[in-house]
Formats: structure tokens, sequence, C-alpha cells
């Protein structure tokens, strides 16, 4: 704590980047470990503020607050900065709802502006479909057990039924390995047990590389995910895509990018292997495809992105200001 009382001391802003931190949809134990998470993040930006420093806020995701205790804690953060910077049009929603008298600035998740956006090599006909999946625990955002249990489960039973008779490959990305919730390594290997052995599947870890996951995720023709990550990844490697929506975050994005709602998928219930099988049968048969073009959001988080730093008192932009708006 001590290196960030010094660092608030000598800067003039600071710039908190992305992130789902203001909401509540975690259950039980969980939600008090983020309520903690945001009340050291209320700190930092009071400190800020006693030491004169600005505040920003950029690709930032809010909501949803549901909980009075999270309304209080995320009020009183966000009315400490000077200009947020919001990726989808539901955390500006979020914002309004909250009363906060602080300038929004609609955009995309500024992560975008770090992909190549170059197009993905496609196979030669013939080839086997290859199959991302980029699963998560259920636990930390659900009580139902047997929804926890079985929701992945009966997606691996239609993924080895479809691939033992398509001869199509199966990639699983186990993209978070913290120790904060369940690893979805653990997930993964829950899956992979489920597939038959004749079918061609492997489980990736997130190798800490950028650039060495989005290697990865260009070689899937569709990718099926609940990480929020995972599923802007698969669309700026140009695969067609299926949104699990175990937070609301997933579904903004899959919204955001232009995907017809019957390729968003709610985690909130257990879907039937039938169910699954129709899915993977529309996504081989072209589904899922997004309407919206990385380098055409990347420009709308870049637009935006220098619109929240040219509102702000301290700096002095000779350019104009660009216009934001949602996609």
């Amino acid at each position: 704590m001590g290196a960030v009382f010094s660092a608030l001391l000598h800067c003039d802003i600071l710039v908190q980047g992305g992130g789902t931190i203001f909401h509540d949809s975690y259950a039980g134990r969980a939600r008090l470990r983020y309520w903690k998470n945001l009340t050291m993040w209320l700190l930092v930006f009071v400190l800020a503020r006693v030491f004169r420093a600005q505040v920003l806020l950029l690709g930032a995701g809010i909501g949803p607050i549901r909980h009075p205790f999270t309304r209080i804690l995320c009020w009183l953060a966000l009315s400490c900065t000077h200009g947020v910077m919001v990726r989808d049009r539901a955390s500006s929603d979020a914002m309004q709802d909250l009363a906060i008298k602080t300038r929004v600035h609609p955009g995309f998740d500024v992560a975008v502006l770090l992909h190549p956006h170059v197009p993905r090599a496609k196979p030669a006909g013939g080839q086997p479909l290859v199959i991302g999946v980029a699963p998560c625990a259920l636990d930390p955002f659900s009580k139902d057990s047997t929804l926890v249990t079985h929701y992945w489960s009966e997606l691996a039973g239609a993924l080895g039924e479809f691939a033992s008779r398509t001869g199509s490959r199966i990639r699983l990305f186990a993209l978070f390995t913290g120790s904060a919730v369940p690893s979805d390594e653990k997930t993964c290997c829950a899956m992979s047990e489920k597939l038959p052995r004749w079918v061609d599947h492997q489980i990736t870890i997130y190798p800490g590389s950028m650039q060495k996951i989005l290697a990865e995720f260009a070689e899937c023709d569709v990718v099926i995910s609940a990480r929020y990550h995972g599923l802007l990844a698969a669309f700026t490697s140009g695969c067609r895509v299926l949104a699990v929506t175990y937070h609301r975050k997933v579904g903004d994005l899959a919204r955001s990018i232009g995907i017809e709602e019957e390729y968003i998928v709610a985690a909130d219930r257990l879907m039937s292997r039938e169910f699954w099988l129709s899915r993977l049968e529309a996504l081989a048969q072209g589904g899922g495809q997004p309407t919206r073009a990385p380098a055409e959001l990347a420009e709308v988080a870049r637009n935006s992105l220098l619109s929240a730093f040219a509102q702000l008192p301290y700096l002095c932009l000779a350019a104009k200001e660009p216009r934001a708006s949602f996609p």
C-alpha cells in the first residue's frame, strides 16, 4: 500500500483501465470478496482526489448492480472520477441509473486495440471443423448445484456426438487459472473426460502471451465462449461465435459485435444435449457470424479513448475532440 500511496502522491492523472469491477454478479462468499475489491478501489480513488490527481476510467464495464451495499460502494467510487469511458451501452445505462454526474464516454473495449486484426487464413475445402470452447466455472455465480455440475457436461456430450459424426476437432481453452475463483482448467478437464477417446481434442492453458493465445484462437472455425476475452479473441480472429452469458457483460459484448440472439445462450438454466447439437449444426453451416468488423470497433474504441482524455482539464489538446457514439 505504501507504493500505491507514493505513486498517487506524484501523479497528475490516475487511469484505471478496463475490467468488470463495478458489479455484484457473484453469490455467497465470492460477493463478499468483491465488496472488499470495490472498497480497495474506492480508497485508491479517494486518495487520488485528496492528492489532487484526476481519475479516469477507460473501457469500464459497469453493472449489473443489485445489492444496496454494492450500489453505495459503486456510487462513491464512480463519483470520484472525472470521466468514465464505458465499453457498452448497458454500462452507460448503469451509470445513468446511479445518477452520477461524471461525464460518460460511450465506446468499445480498449483491448480490441491490442489485437492485430489480420484476416484468418481459411482452411482448404474438406478440412474438419475446428471448434473452440472457452468455459468457466459457474459455482461463483449460481447456487443451483445441478446447473453447476451438469451445464458443461451437456455441451461436452453434444460435442462428442457431433465430432464423432463429422470428424471435427475440439480445442478447450482454460483462460483463467488464478485463485480468486475456480480455475477454468478444472472445467476443461471435466469436459475432456466426457469426450470419447477417438475425438481429436486438447486443452490449451493461457500461456501468458497474448500473441500465442490469439494464434490458438485463429486456428478455430467457431468458438463457444463463456469468457469475455475468449469471445473478444475469437471475434478479432475472424471466428464464428456463440456466447454463453454467465455474466451480463458477455451478452453485452456479443450484441456489440453484432451476434444474433439465437447465438447468445443463457447460463442460468440447464441446456439439453439436443439444444447444443442444434447450435453446433447451425454454427457449422455458417451461423454465429458477427456483423461488425474488428477494425471498425477498434476505431470506435480509439475515438472514445481520445475523447475521454481530451475532456480532462489537465490536458490541453489542440486537435478537435473526436465524437464518440455507441456502435
